[in-house]
């Protein structure tokens, strides 16, 4: 196995884990009466460094937080859902290989509507619309902070890939 494999691999586990950890441990009242995590802006820095591979990175990290959380019946929404933020995000940061930030916001913008609606879906199919019409404001702050720290990260991703000599 080629090195670059290898280490897309291992920044993947790593990557994983601190989606895992910014989900469970990085958390923040929301004004809302819940909290918001880092977990989204760690899926899109993933995005930046490691392309669509960062799909699998923001499902698992995801979803083992909500296993761990005790809130196993979002793990195989989470799953889904977080692991289309970081394949999107992955795919469209790849075709796309500009500095733009405004591209970078626009595309974690696209990745947060994805979990708004996915959870709003999920939870109105399980629970109904009186649990999932209150979610919707608590996931679009959850969803601006994913934004801004997916957009904070972006510097730090892109000094990696240049020290690194890395390529998604």
């Amino acid at each position: 196995m080629d090195k670059r494999k290898i280490r897309k691999i291992a920044y993947g586990g790593i990557l994983t884990g601190l989606v895992l950890v910014a989900t469970m441990f990085l958390q923040m009242p929301n004004g809302l009466g819940g909290y918001i995590n880092l977990g989204d802006g760690v899926i899109f820095a993933s995005a930046i460094l490691l392309g669509p591979f960062a799909g699998l990175v923001g499902a698992l990290g995801a979803a083992t937080s909500d296993f761990l959380l005790a809130y196993g019946v979002y793990v195989p929404a989470t799953f889904a859902i977080k692991g289309a933020m970081g394949l999107t995000a992955g795919i469209m940061l790849r075709s796309r290989k500009g500095d733009s930030y405004f591209f970078k916001a626009l595309t974690f913008l696209i990745c947060e509507v994805i979990m708004v609606g996915g959870y709003f879906a999920f939870e109105t199919m399980l629970f109904g619309l009186s649990v999932s019409v209150p979610s919707i404001m608590p996931n679009i702050v959850q969803g601006v902070a994913g934004i801004a720290v997916g957009l904070a990260l972006t510097p730090i991703m892109h000094k990696v890939i240049e020290s690194e000599k890395f390529s998604v």
